[in-house]
Parts: structure tokens; C-alpha cells; sequence
């Protein structure tokens, strides 16, 4: 009997499903009874069948290369997929030997970059972009010329690819001169990193529903590969839609929830290249009920001094009187109409905010008068406010009124959005969703360097100023086009060039790519760190993107621009030219091998690696001496980089640094620190100085700077720190609020008080806390130093340092942990609305008849300017309804300000005072039907005396009556002018989209006594609607 040899053979359900296969099972009858075999049978197969190979391009030589084709049917029920990467093959074809009698095959051509500059070292090689496989034959030379044997003639489209680090790789398209030989010119595009403008949006669903978050990317091609991550795990590609930067999910459960974000890269394999997108939130609730907590929250809010009298519902901390009133979560609630064929973003119609649904009036007994308090009782999903953000602000040179940019280029993302004006001013409108603002300012008469900024913006809504300082242009130097040039970076007087610029001979070259020569006109502006001032002046935020996609800080050892023309001013581009620099010049030797040159991309703010640096040995006389530096006999160490000067101008010579933390601070409104009155939208500056030991002419120079504007919940800026060595990194901290007001920090004091800083005692004395005037009395107060030690991960720690991994607990620290404190020195002001409403968060307003700003988005600010003879003294002004049925009698809200005193150079009295008081504005309410005239009272808080009127505004408020009279001798009462009026009048008016903006221009030019211009000098004549006497309690007029 024959022996039967059986085989068994184990093939998985996965891998038959990759094959295309499914299987069955059935049994047949053999030696020994039934066997179970597992038939195969095709089942659907996702791909179609390999196309014929296409004809090889040459006949002979073995260099030619053929390709064929498959697609994937893509079934719209998505049933299946296509796995496997390969859609083209390849394969060498045209092996045959050449006989003696075939004409002889050959391809020339050129590569130059998109300037037409020639390329040198430039491959070429045989494959293709898709299956990313070449083989090289040959490389341009200096001229960027090539030469390729056995590519024949006949042969229009052969498969040569031209590549080179930093650029696109391109295929070569030969064309057939009247000789028959084939010939290109090829032209790389720069290769630029893929950056993404637009990001995914933080949405709010309920079970069941979908959502649709995108990611938009450009860069040097177009075709880019995203992947999705949902708490920080991989997406099912499954779920990306066709539009492979768009992700879809449909029937959403809880599990869903979480945060989302989308990393895009480069498909050429040649360059790896990431860009990781903005964090979404996606929140899913079982019902609207779930998202906005029907309980109100607390919210404090401060009473006026004659309301501090005992009650229940009334609280005393610092010795003010506060009482709750009720604050609903600001979140948004789940989109009523969730569908995913709907575009990217959702407009106010789709969303609904939580707010106040119910509120209960309250009557607070106070001294002269009763309080109205609408308290928040129940909240609920309404209709959202859509907040405007814009950036506004002033660009200048060395000052912001004797030189401004004026009428300059405004440019967003590398593209021209419009121009400053005569005073150097500009207004941004930031788009809805933005993460990012990068703003570049170009002075059009070159003498102010271009300057391009990573602006901070509020988020939620309102308006953010900055002040843009540019630097001023170098002086030019001319030289020969066909000389050597030595230019020395240097920005400190008397200090050794921290690096030099060598262009050689005959390195210039047109915008066509052609040689120039002739005479050149060189400025190379350098912002030097040495110069601890030189921080404002710094372009960016000084990061790069990592291949992970990550954005890093750098530390920056100079930046400079080079401004290259002919006699004619055209531009010229530089291709060859060496920056030098002297290793003397840097005590940390490990920064000098990691020191790289970068150059800035104006389209996201970010810095790209353009160059390494090599050490090499050079003897004195190959470089220019600087102010202090001696001849030396040996040869001193250099780090050399290559520098081309092509579109990008601004380069800057940076070290990543790995040791990374974030710094906790708050803003307040006063030196009590009561965190019921934190100042928002206060821009905290920190200065990281140079590691200890620094540059070796200069060890107080700074590295780089950060900054971010302060939430309700503070802010969290990025520093260098060190884990062993607490001294090693430093930090100088500012806040300014609106670019104008400078914060003072808390007092560092002898000793140091652990309770007024903010920081406990044992972590505090690490620090080294001193505030800008410790060792000098007179010095200013408006910054603090710090050691920035690492946090080691062992310790439970609670600020105000932590580590770069820990920045969540950064944001969410409750405000008794530890943080370092600035707060307002000028605001004595005191507010009172009778319906609250967040100024620094425009989506709290909601509609109400007694609400200060009746109509969102608009908002109008109005005041009085009020003189003072004598003592300085509060100013108190009411706001009532006037002539409105529904508010007629009641209260808006009360302003007290303090008058301030005059300048001695402003008039004969030296105890002039003046106050801008503001009051609500007559219009329409919520509702914008009926208009109301606002019952304005101004009284005085002291013993004073209503002593004149401005003659033009008597005689408006005459003829546009109701008139009214003040009911004692101290108190000024009129219905409030509906017409801004202006200075002439004494009252000041203006309309924005922003509530604090509006009223900080209204005060300024209330200030200035102007309807046009604006000052924070109290000007006490100018100006001025009512003049009051103010004595002491003798009847005597005091002046100080």
C-alpha cells in the first residue's frame, strides 16, 4: 500500500483578506476516512488588474526604464481596502548591447534654482517620484550643467529625476534640438516644510451625532500625508474621508470624547518633513443638560465703599465688600444640526453657548441709596455671541511718534493684507479658529529692517495691542562686485564681532540668475542679545518645527538681515559667501558645536535649519580684528557655514535647547492681590538670559524671549531651566498691559516676603526672587529676576516652575499655589454694573434692558471730563434710565475715579486736578427699537461745589431737551447727549468692537482734552465739561 504523505498548511483569515481570497471549508472522502480541506474561492478584490508594461524608453544600453499600473476600485461601501503602498512598478529595461551601426544616445542639460541661480552637485538619476526609487548617474556641476549617455533622442519623456537636499525633486522633460539630440532645463523649486493654516476647530456634540474635524496644509507640493491622532493614539485611517486631511466620525459615543489633533508630512522621501496641527477639543454630552450645568457657579464681584454695610449675602476679604452673583461655565453646548456633508467650521446658527436662562433681582441697602443686583439663578444653551478678534497696534523705528512706519506693507502669512497708516498705525482681523498670527511690516523707503512678529491674540474674542519695534537699517558700504567683502556682526560698541560675513569674488548674481557686476550697496543689520534692549526688536518667537512636528524653542546667539542692490537699488542674491564665527566669543563650547544658521519663514513665523557648522583653523589675517581683538600668533578656531542669499533675507544663528519649563504668573488689579480682581489680556514677557558664564565679553545677554497674555486663570510662559544647577539659567519677567501701562512686580523687599510674592519661603529663597529696584532704590519696579530651576519629578511640587511635560498643570494651578505676582498701579477706578458682564469675554453679554452694552459687537463708551479746584478728590458718576419705559429710574451701573493731579507745566495752579468719568451712552437698547436718554449724576465725593458749566455744552443740552438740575449745590445732572460731541463739549465718545478698547481710546482722548489724539498725562484744562471748587473741612481751598 502506498504511503500517503499529507501536508498541512496554516493560512490566517488576515492573510487571505490581503490576498483577495475568502475561505470555505469541506470535507472529501480518502485513505482513512473524510479529511477537512480548506477550498479557496475569490471573493471581491479591491484591486484592479496590472496594466501592460509601457514601451522601454531606450533600445539599448541597459539605462532605460519601464513602468505599469494598478488602481484600486474603491467600492463606495468601503466594504474593502486596498492594502499595500505599490500603484506603479518599475523595472531596468534595454539591456541590449549598442551595436557599432546605432547612433549614439545622449541627454545635456541645466539646473538652477527658481531664481535661475545655477545648481552645483545637483543628482540625476533614473526612477520615479511615485515609488520613490532612484538610481544615480550622474551630478551637475558649478555650472549646473550634466551630461547623460544612452538616454536616446527618441525618448520625449524619460524617466531622469533631478534632486538635491532643501529641494523638490523634479522629473526632467527632454526636448529634441534640429540635431536630434535631447536637452533640458530643469528648475527645483526650494523645498519648504509643509505648514498648516487651518486647524482643527473645538466642537460640541451629543451622542449619536457626527463631527468633522479638518487640516489644512501648503507647502512645496501638494500632495501630503496626514495622520490623525485622538488622545494622543493613532486614528483609524478608516475614518479619514477622501480629502485625507479631513477626519469624519459618525455616530458618536462618549469614548469619543477627547482631544484631537492632525500631523501632516512631506510624501517626498527625500526630505522628511512634519508639521503638527492645534489641539481640538471634542466634547460629548448624553444631552444638552449635561454640557451646561443648570447651577450657576460663583462669581464675586466688587461693591462700592458705602455698600459694605453687614449682610448675608455680602462677603469681606481685604476690606472691601463682595458679593455673588452667579457666573454660568463659558462652554459651548452640542450643535443642534450635526452633519458631516456641512463644511469645516460652524457658524453661530449651528452652536449654542451656556448663559444665564433665569435671573433674580436683588435690593442692597447701602448708605444714600439702594443697590440693584441681578443675580444669575439657572443657566442654559442660547444663542452665542460670535466675538470679533483683531490685533491693532503702532509698527515704528526708533520711536512711535518721531518715527513710524509710515504707510508700510502689512503682511499675514506672506501675504499683503493692507498698509500701516501716517502714525504707524494697523488693524488685524483675525480669522475665526486662528491659533496662529504671524504679521511681517516692510518699511517701503528701506530704512527700517522688515520685521516679522508671532502676535498674541485673545482667542475668545476682543481686541489685543502691540507695539512693533524695528530696528533701523545699517549704513550701507559699497564694493566692487569682483572684491572680497568682510562684514562684522556687531550691535554692542566696543565688544568683539561675535561673527563675520565673507562674500568672495564675483559671488553676486541678478534676480535672472545672471552674474552681476559692478558696484555693490551692502547693509547687514544685526540684532545682537548682548544688547539686553534688543529683545524688542527680535523678530518671531524664536522656534522651530522638529521631524516629529513638534515646535522647539531656540537660543539665539544673533540675527541679521542682508540687504544686497546695484546702482539702480535692484535686488541682489549671493551665491557664495561664508559666515565665520569665533568660538572666543562663546564660554559653553557644547553650544558652539550645536550652534546651526537658520533662516525665517514668513508665511508661519517659523525658523529653518539652512546650514551646519564645520571647525576649522584660520589664521588672524583671513578675518578682520575686532575693537579688543589681539593678533595672535597660533591660528584660532572657527566654525565656518556656507550662506547663500536667495528669496529669504533674515537668518539668525540658534542652538536648540532641551531644557524646557513653563512659569506661572498672575495680574491684578491692586497690591492687595485678591484673586477676585485678576487683570486679562496683560502680555507677560519673560527674557531668558545666556546660560552662566554667557558670551565671554558680555554675560548678561539674553537667549531668546517669550510671551502670552494672562486668562482668568493667569499665564504660563516658556522658560529655560536646569535640573542640577539652579543658577545656570535666569530669567527677567515684565507685564504691560495694552503696550502702554507697565505693571509693577511684587516687591522683593529685605528679606523677601514669601506671602506678597506669591511664592513659599524654602522654593523662594532657590529663586533668588529680586524685583528691578532691590539693589537700587531708585530703579524702576516694573520687572523681576529669577534662577529657573528644573522641578526633579520625585517632589510633589506646586509651582511656580514646571516642567515642559506639565503645562496642563501649569494652566488649570488653583490660584493659591505658587506664582509670582504684578499688578495696576494706576487704577483707583471702581466699576459697578448692575447686570454683570465680562468685559474681557464678550460672549457673557446677554440681552437684558439694564445691560451697560446694549448691542454686542458695537460697543460705545462715553465720557465726562470734570475739573478740580483744590483738594484732589473721588468722582462719583450714576447711570438711569431716562425716557425708556422699561428702565426709567432704574440703574445701569456707577463709575468712582480719583481726579488726577495736573502737570506743573500746565497752568498757574498747581492743585488742578481733572477726572474722565464714564457714563452709559443714550441709544438703543437690546432690542433696538425705543432709544433711551441716559440720566447722567456726577457728584463728588468730598466737600466740593458745582462751580461752572462748558458754555457749548449748556447750550446743546438746552436745545435738546428734557432739561434737568442737579439736586444739591455738588451734583451735575443732564440727559445724555445722543451726538458724540467731542472735546469742544467735554464729552468723549467712541465706538468699537471691542468694550475695553473702546473705552481706553475714549479716556485717552479725555485725557488729552482731543477728539483725535490721545495721552495718559492728565491734561486739567483741556477739554473740560464741568469745574467744580473742592475745599477741606475749614472751607480753605488746599493746593499741594
Amino acid at each position: 500500500m502506498q504511503n500517503v504523505i499529507r501536508c498541512k498548511i496554516f493560512i490566517s483569515w488576515a492573510v487571505l483578506a490581503f490576498l483577495g481570497l475568502a475561505a470555505t471549508q469541506s470535507y472529501v472522502e480518502g485513505n482513512g476516512g473524510y479529511q477537512n480541506i480548506t477550498s479557496v474561492v475569490p471573493k471581491f478584490k479591491p484591486w484592479r488588474e496590472w496594466s501592460s508594461w509601457s514601451q522601454c524608453d531606450v533600445s539599448c544600453g541597459g539605462v532605460g526604464m519601464q513602468e505599469r499600473v494598478r488602481k484600486c476600485r474603491n467600492r463606495q461601501d468601503k466594504s474593502s481596502k486596498c492594502f499595500g503602498r505599490e500603484i506603479i512598478e518599475s523595472r531596468p529595461c534595454g539591456d541590449a548591447p549598442c551595436g557599432t551601426n546605432t547612433v549614439s544616445c545622449d541627454t545635456v542639460g541645466t539646473v538652477t534654482d527658481s531664481l535661475n541661480i545655477p545648481l552645483e552637485g545637483v543628482e540625476i538619476c533614473l526612477g520615479s517620484i511615485k515609488v520613490q526609487k532612484c538610481i544615480t548617474i550622474t551630478h551637475t556641476n558649478e555650472e549646473g550643467f550634466f551630461s547623460v549617455e544612452g538616454i536616446c533622442a527618441d525618448s520625449e519623456y524619460a524617466h531622469l529625476l533631478a534632486r538635491k537636499n532643501k529641494y523638490v525633486t523634479t522629473r526632467i522633460r527632454l526636448k529634441v534640438n534640429e540635431t536630434g539630440r535631447a536637452f533640458a532645463t530643469v528648475k527645483l523649486l526650494e523645498l519648504v516644510k509643509p505648514t498648516i493654516y487651518y486647524h482643527p476647530e473645538s466642537k460640541s456634540r451629543m451622542i449619536g451625532q457626527s463631527v468633522k474635524f479638518c487640516c489644512k496644509a501648503r507647502g512645496s507640493t501638494k500632495d501630503h500625508l496626514f495622520t490623525w491622532y485622538h488622545n494622543g493614539n493613532v486614528v483609524d485611517a478608516n475614518l479619514y474621508s477622501r480629502d485625507p486631511g479631513t477626519l469624519e466620525i459618525r455616530t458618536l459615543r462618549l469614548d469619543d470624547a477627547g482631544e484631537y489633533w492632525c500631523k501632516v508630512s512631506s510624501k517626498i522621501s527625500f526630505a522628511k518633513t512634519t508639521g503638527m496641527s492645534q489641539t481640538a477639543v471634542l466634547s460629548v454630552f448624553e444631552s444638552e443638560e449635561n454640557a451646561c450645568n443648570k447651577k450657576p457657579g460663583v462669581k464675586l464681584i466688587r461693591l462700592p465703599d458705602d455698600c459694605s454695610m453687614a449682610s448675608s449675602s455680602v462677603v469681606h476679604r481685604n476690606n472691601k465688600t463682595y458679593i455673588d452673583v452667579g457666573m454660568c461655565s463659558s462652554v459651548k453646548c452640542p450643535a443642534k444640526y450635526a452633519d458631516i456633508s456641512e463644511g469645516c467650521g460652524e457658524t453661530v446658527a449651528d452652536i449654542s453657548c451656556c448663559g444665564p436662562s433665569e435671573r433674580k433681582e436683588i435690593n442692597l441697602n447701602c448708605r444714600d441709596f439702594v443697590l440693584p443686583i441681578y443675580k444669575t439663578t439657572k443657566c442654559g444653551c442660547q444663542e452665542c455671541v460670535k466675538p470679533v478678534i483683531k490685533v491693532r497696534g503702532r509698527a515704528y523705528g526708533n520711536d512711535p511718534i518721531t518715527d513710524p512706519l509710515r504707510y508700510g506693507y502689512v503682511e499675514r502669512s506672506g501675504k499683503r493684507i493692507g498698509r500701516t497708516s501716517y502714525d504707524g498705525g494697523f488693524t488685524v482681523d483675525v480669522p475665526h479658529g486662528s491659533k496662529r498670527l504671524v504679521l511681517t511690516f516692510i518699511d517701503r523707503f528701506g530704512k527700517l529692517m522688515t520685521t516679522t512678529k508671532v502676535v498674541s491674540f485673545k482667542e475668545d474674542g476682543g481686541v489685543t495691542f502691540h507695539d512693533i519695534k524695528m530696528p533701523q537699517k545699517s549704513p550701507e558700504k559699497s564694493f566692487g562686485s569682483q572684491e572680497s567683502s568682510v562684514t562684522s556682526l556687531n550691535g554692542v560698541r566696543g565688544q568683539n564681532s561675535v561673527a563675520q560675513i565673507v562674500t568672495a569674488p564675483n559671488g553676486f548674481v541678478r534676480k535672472d540668475g545672471k552674474p552681476y557686476t559692478g558696484k555693490v550697496r551692502a547693509s547687514v543689520t544685526f540684532i545682537d542679545p548682548r544688547n539686553e534692549s534688543s529683545y524688542q526688536e527680535s523678530p518671531t518667537d524664536l522656534a522651530f518645527i522638529d521631524d516629529n512636528g513638534e515646535s522647539l524653542p531656540l537660543q539665539t546667539y544673533g540675527m541679521f538681515e542682508m540687504d544686497f542692490r546695484d546702482d539702480d537699488l535692484n535686488e541682489l542674491n549671493v551665491a557664495n559667501a561664508k559666515i565665520v564665527l569665533d568660538q572666543n566669543q562663546m564660554v559653553s563650547t557644547s553650544h558652539a558645536r550645536k550652534l546651526k544658521l537658520w533662516s525665517l519663514n514668513p508665511e508661519n513665523g517659523m525658523w529653518e535649519e539652512e546650514e551646519n557648522f564645520k571647525e576649522m583653523e584660520i589664521e588672524d589675517e583671513q578675518v578682520q580684528p575686532g575693537p579688543k581683538r589681539k593678533k595672535r600668533e597660533a591660528p584660532t578656531t572657527f566654525f565656518v557655514g556656507n550662506l547663500e542669499v536667495r528669496e529669504r533675507r533674515l537668518y539668525n544663528l540658534d542652538v536648540p535647547v532641551e531644557n524646557r519649563c513653563w512659569l506661572k504668573v498672575r495680574a491684578y488689579r491692586s497690591p492687595d492681590f485678591d484673586p477676585n480682581e485678576q487683570v486679562e489680556g496683560v502680555d507677560i514677557v519673560a527674557i531668558n538670559m545666556e546660560p552662566k558664564g554667557g558670551f565671554r565679553g558680555n554675560p548678561s545677554a539674553w537667549g531668546r524671549f517669550d510671551s502670552t497674555l494672562t486668562s482668568k486663570y493667569g499665564a504660563c510662559v516658556r522658560v529655560f531651566c536646569h535640573e542640577d544647577k539652579p543658577d545656570v539659567y535666569k530669567a527677567i519677567v515684565t507685564a504691560t498691559l495694552d503696550s502702554s501701562e507697565e505693571l509693577y512686580a511684587a516687591p522683593s523687599g529685605h528679606p523677601v516676603n514669601p506671602k506678597v510674592v506669591g511664592v513659599q519661603g524654602d522654593i523662594l529663597r532657590a529663586l533668588d526672587y529680586r524685583r528691578s529696584d532691590h539693589s537700587l532704590a531708585t530703579g524702576k519696579k516694573t520687572s523681576f529676576q529669577i534662577n529657573l530651576p528644573k522641578p526633579r519629578p520625585e517632589v510633589n511640587y506646586t509651582g511656580p516652575i514646571y516642567p515642559e511635560e506639565n503645562y496642563a498643570e501649569c494652566v488649570r494651578a488653583p490660584v493659591t499655589d505658587n506664582h509670582f505676582r504684578f499688578y495696576r498701579t494706576e487704577d483707583f477706578l471702581y466699576e459697578y454694573n448692575t447686570v454683570y458682564m465680562d468685559e474681557h469675554n464678550c460672549i457673557t453679554w446677554t440681552p437684558h434692558y439694564l445691560n451697560w452694552w446694549p448691542k454686542p459687537l458695537e460697543y460705545r463708551a462715553c465720557y465726562i471730563k470734570v475739573h478740580v479746584s483744590g483738594l484732589s478728590t473721588v468722582i462719583r458718576a450714576k447711570s438711569m434710565g431716562g425716557t425708556h419705559p422699561e428702565t426709567r429710574g432704574k440703574l445701569y451701573g456707577i463709575r468712582d475715579d480719583r481726579s488726577v493731579l495736573a502737570q506743573r507745566l500746565e497752568g498757574p495752579f498747581i492743585g488742578d486736578s481733572a477726572a474722565c468719568i464714564e457714563f452709559k451712552c443714550s441709544g438703543k437698547l437690546y432690542d433696538m427699537e425705543e432709544p433711551d436718554r441716559t440720566l447722567v449724576s456726577v457728584i463728588p465725593q468730598g466737600e466740593c461745589q458745582l462751580h461752572r458749566m462748558n458754555g457749548q455744552l449748556s447750550q446743546y443740552l438746552t436745545e435738546h431737551p428734557p432739561a434737568v438740575e442737579g439736586e444739591s449745590a455738588s451734583e451735575f445732572r443732564m440727559y445724555a447727549p445722543p451726538d458724540p460731541l467731542g472735546h469742544n463739549y467735554g464729552i468723549y465718545t467712541v465706538t468699537d468692537d471691542d468694550p475695553l478698547i473702546a473705552k481706553k481710546t475714549a479716556l485717552g482722548r479725555c485725557y488729552a482734552g482731543s477728539s483725535d489724539t490721545t495721552s495718559r498725562i492728565m491734561h486739567a484744562r483741556k477739554g473740560v465739561a464741568i469745574y467744580y471748587w473742592c475745599t477741606d473741612r475749614n472751607g480753605e481751598i488746599e493746593l499741594p
